[in-house]
């Protein structure tokens, strides 16, 4: 049964090309990851010496990248796709409508690690710390899927068949629900939407993944790449012949 899973998962994904389109599709972001500026206070913003992270940077090549503050439906529904990496600790009604919006046909790659190491400057406790834990526990498990923590530090692994350097990455566990679910990677159709889950985020810390960012964002862009074109299949009217 594994190796059957594992095989559409690579089959769903190993195809995608990763290189940039013409015009970038809208991609909402939503992370508590220092993606956009760094670490950066204010008066390092004000000096302008705030500085994107590099996979931001590469993913903004193939895609417009918007970053999303509140999670709500009002938000949400201006988006049909989404990477959702590392986000904080999210409330019950923010929850309720990520689910809303996947189930009406919204699609969503989600980093959600359950140990992350990505270093700070910010003390341990500190709101403008990166989460050590994701924060959507509580909406995969509704989804039937489970994130175990890792047991030894790994190096590279296996997602959608691309290969994809880290550190620290959990594994993947189906719960119940009818989702997809290899180590690395989970598939889950939901209502008309779909989400892509990977158990890791430090794969975006280019100082974790020794420089090596390049095949990491290659596999991600990939798997956006595959849920936007499955959102274009979706949109098209059914045929009536």
């Amino acid at each position: 049964m594994a190796a059957l899973i594992a095989a559409f998962l690579l089959a769903s994904c190993a195809e995608a090309p990763a290189e940039p389109v013409r015009e970038r599709p809208p991609l909402g972001l939503i992370s508590a990851l220092p993606l956009l500026w760094g670490e950066a206070d204010i008066g390092e913003l004000l000096a302008g010496r705030g500085r994107r992270a590099p996979a931001l940077a590469l993913i903004d090549e193939h895609f417009a990248v918007e970053p999303i503050d509140a999670v709500n439906a009002e938000t949400l529904r201006r988006h049909r796709l989404l990477l959702i990496a590392q986000p904080p600790v999210a409330s019950p009604q923010e929850l309720v409508a990520l689910d809303g919006w996947v189930r009406a046909g919204g699609r969503a790659l989600i980093l959600a690690d359950p140990l992350l190491a990505w270093d700070s400057r910010y003390g341990l406790g500190d709101p403008r710390r990166p989460p050590p834990v994701h924060g959507l526990d509580r909406l995969l498990t509704h989804w039937g899927i489970a994130i175990d923590p890792a047991a030894a530090a790994g190096n590279v692994i296996d997602v959608g068949g691309r290969a994809i350097t880290t550190t620290t990455p959990g594994r993947l566990r189906r719960i119940g629900g009818g989702c997809a679910v290899a180590p690395f990677l989970a598939r889950c159709r939901l209502g008309r939407g779909e989400v892509l889950i990977v158990p890791d985020a430090d794969m975006l810390d280019e100082d974790h993944v020794d420089g090596r960012i390049d095949g990491n964002v290659d596999a991600i862009v990939a798997l956006l790449g595959s849920l936007a074109r499955e959102e274009g299949r979706a949109a098209q009217p059914p045929d009536s012949g």
